[in-house]
């Protein structure tokens, strides 16, 4: 169903837009009061702007345009495909990374979770896999990390990329 090269590299022009919605995101969320719940030793700002840059390098494979939602949300897709489909990017910088999604999200599920590795400042990303909403809420996925409920799938149980 779904291809993904095996590496994207972002334009110049691509990497400074995923910073520029970082920062949006990161200062719309800390003056509304939002409390960040991504836990990382990683500046919140940096979190956000790779995970814009992973939207953005999955949007441009699918040739899709990414919604790059600024405003604070607790959820919600990142894509919207052709065929109406629902996808939520996640993106992590580790290469062992798998894909997590917090426990709230199945109240309102996109259809496609993707899973992209990468980081806005080199602007490269690769397309780890994805999984369909009914395979990342299986009861057998739930995890706590410490920091409240969220859905694991790992990299080897993706579907992988063409």
């Amino acid at each position: 169903m779904m291809n993904c090269p095996s590496e994207i590299q972002l334009a110049h022009w691509e990497t400074s837009l995923a910073q520029f919605i970082g920062v949006l995101r990161q200062g719309l969320s800390s003056s509304g009061g939002k409390k960040d719940p991504k836990k990382s030793p990683k500046g919140a700002y940096i979190i956000h702007a790779d995970g814009a840059g992973g939207e953005i390098a999955f949007a441009r494979w699918r040739n899709l345009y990414p919604l790059l939602n600024f405003l604070p949300t607790t959820g919600g897709a990142d894509i919207l495909a052709n065929d109406g489909k629902t996808i939520d990017v996640k993106t992590t910088t580790r290469t062992d990374g798998n894909l997590l999604v917090p426990a709230h999200l199945k109240t309102a599920p996109c259809d496609i979770y993707a899973l992209m590795m990468g980081d806005a400042d080199s602007g490269a990303y690769k397309c780890l896999g994805w999984a369909t909403s009914c395979q990342v809420f299986q009861e057998k996925n739930l995890r706590d990390f410490g920091h409240g409920l969220t859905y694991m799938v790992t990299q080897e149980e993706l579907k992988k990329p063409n």
